[in-house]
């Protein structure tokens, strides 16, 4: 197994407190608990979790982030979607490199 780690971070549509944030208006879906799920490069779903509580990054403005930690079992590919917003798909090559950690940001 491998642990994909990383942000998802809304950079519009952002209400709440330094340690409590989440989306509003076309992004009120966009909060704790929404479901991540990870797919093989053949689409199965080989993985699930969710996000994190939303902060507001010291020096990253008015955005909000939420941590992710999912384990994942060996995989050529990794498509990655954060509720209903899309699908980014890396190789097992790119996910190494990255050191099993993905940065994705929504609503800039």
């Amino acid at each position: 197994m491998y642990t994909i780690t990383g942000t998802f971070t809304l950079a519009s549509g952002v209400e709440g407190s330094s340690t409590d944030c989440h989306g509003t208006g076309g992004y009120d879906d966009i909060r704790a608990n929404l479901a991540v799920i990870v797919r093989s490069g053949d689409g199965e779903i080989i993985a699930t979790g969710s996000l994190g509580k939303g902060v507001f990054p010291p020096g990253a403005g008015h955005t909000c982030a939420f941590p992710m930690t999912i384990a994942v079992p060996k995989s050529d590919f990794y498509s990655i979607e954060v509720g209903h917003r899309g699908e980014l798909t890396y190789s097992f090559d790119d996910m190494v490199a990255r050191g099993w950690t993905v940065a994705l940001t929504i609503g800039q």
